[in-house]
């Protein structure tokens, strides 16, 4: 719990000290849920989990393309599975930082966006480490999406992210790419 209060920690600040310094800053805070595919489901054997983040938007120097830099965290809680491996469940929790690119679309207010990530994943097994896999160190990913500007404070979009997360020596194992589909609001200052 004191580790999920130390990575939460700057997010509070955050969601405090921007709307206070700037208006139209470029800046926004997100929210969201995550829906796995199987690939993710492999990892935790689930494939719920939730968002959230910051953001900066601005164009590209000399271009009217927009970009966005994001800074998220991301946690899929495991659960068990009594025909598998009834006694250990294997949650992720993941630090993601990202970049994406803007192209309009003919529907006004509505983004088409691709990008890229590096993340850190973290695992955290219960009752016990699975020694099966790997996920050490930064990862990379991918991940395009739909963003729609409903007003001038809000926004929501859908993204689909596949990452790189480790290897799993047991039987049918193989790579650990997850991937899932991120719904999230966003607040802009």
């Amino acid at each position: 719990m004191k580790s999920l209060k130390k990575i939460m920690a700057p997010f509070g600040v955050l969601f405090i000290v921007l709307p206070l310094h700037a208006q139209d800053s470029g800046f926004s805070v997100q929210a969201g849920a995550l829906y796995g595919f199987d690939s993710l489901e492999k990892v935790t054997r689930n494939r719920t989990g939730a968002t959230l983040g910051v953001s900066y938007e601005n164009t590209i120097r000399k271009t009217s393309t927009m970009f966005r830099l994001n800074l998220l965290w991301n946690t899929y809680p495991g659960k068990t599975d009594s025909d598998t491996a009834p006694d250990i469940k294997t949650s992720l929790t993941n630090v993601q930082l990202s970049g994406d690119v803007f192209l309009t679309t003919p529907v006004e207010n509505l983004k088409f966006f691709a990008g890229m990530s590096a993340n850190n994943y973290s695992a955290s097994y219960s009752p016990e480490p699975d020694p099966n896999k790997v996920t050490d160190g930064i990862k990379m990913g991918i991940r395009t999406g739909l963003d729609y500007r409903i007003n001038k404070r809000w926004s929501c979009d859908a993204t689909f992210q596949l990452t790189e997360l480790g290897v799993s020596y047991a039987d049918k194992g193989g790579g650990l790419n997850p991937a899932w589909m991120q719904f999230t609001a966003r607040y802009h200052f």
